[in-house]
């Protein structure tokens, strides 16, 4: 489970949402992602307009499309703690895809 920092909670509370749910969902699952520990900050989050306006220079260019994949799969594990039929609902995959990426990775999860 993650928490969020002062700053991270004060941008979310005054951000207009202009998506609603959906776009605080995506927020908070993006930030996930890229964090880098168990506490999310202000600068892990990234709402609509600012991710065109950084662009991809947000995004640490150094890793492969497998190393993302592998770091979002593990993210979303983790928020689901370990719970592989929920982290493929969230990650919009069926299960024996899930599986077989766990494999791949070389992941954690609880069967």
């Amino acid at each position: 489970m993650l928490d969020l920092d002062e700053g991270a909670e004060r941008a979310v509370l005054e951000y207009r949402w202009p998506g609603n749910i959906r776009e605080l969902r995506n927020v908070l699952e993006r930030a996930a992602v890229f964090c880098d520990g168990e506490l999310l900050r202000r600068r892990d989050l990234r709402f609509d307009g600012e991710l065109e306006a950084t662009g991809v220079e947000g995004l640490d260019s150094h890793f492969t499309l497998e190393q993302l994949e592998r770091m979002h799969i593990q993210r979303v594990l983790q928020v689901e703690q370990g719970h592989v039929e929920h982290a493929a609902k969230r990650l919009g995959v069926s299960r024996s895809s899930l599986y077989q990426k766990i494999n791949k990775y070389q992941l954690q999860s609880k069967i």
